[in-house]
């Protein structure tokens, strides 16, 4: 059986966790930076690099802060939380498997497209 190191065991309980413990990003980017522990060092990388991929969906698909270009209002959201984004996500490995099951060719060998709708 393996032991989880104590480094490692402060960090989980520390910022996994504790509830607000994925909020303390300066202290993530530090451990990540430099740390002792190099589990440490790239449990911090990995979880910020979660939380980055998070708020770049917030900013960008959930609530986009940009604005058009053309207009000047702000862009429409693209997608709701929840239940659409698992539907969406569905559909998209769906195609993907559909790709690449084979059965996507005719006798010519061209990609049968209109197989996908998005």
């Amino acid at each position: 059986m393996f032991g989880i190191r104590e480094a490692v065991q402060i960090f989980i309980e520390s910022f996994i966790k504790n509830e607000g413990g994925t909020e303390l990003s300066d202290e993530l980017a530090k451990l990540g930076k430099k740390n002792e522990d190099v589990s440490v060092q790239n449990i911090a990388k990995a979880v910020m690099v979660m939380l980055n991929l998070l708020q770049e969906y917030e900013d960008k698909i959930y609530d986009p802060k940009e604005k058009d270009k053309a207009t000047g209002q702000k862009k429409p959201v693209l997608l709701k939380k929840g239940r659409e984004t698992f539907q969406l996500i569905e559909r998209y490995l769906n195609h993907y498997r559909t790709i690449l099951g084979g059965q996507n060719y005719d006798e010519t060998g061209l990609v049968a497209l209109s197989l996908i709708t998005l």
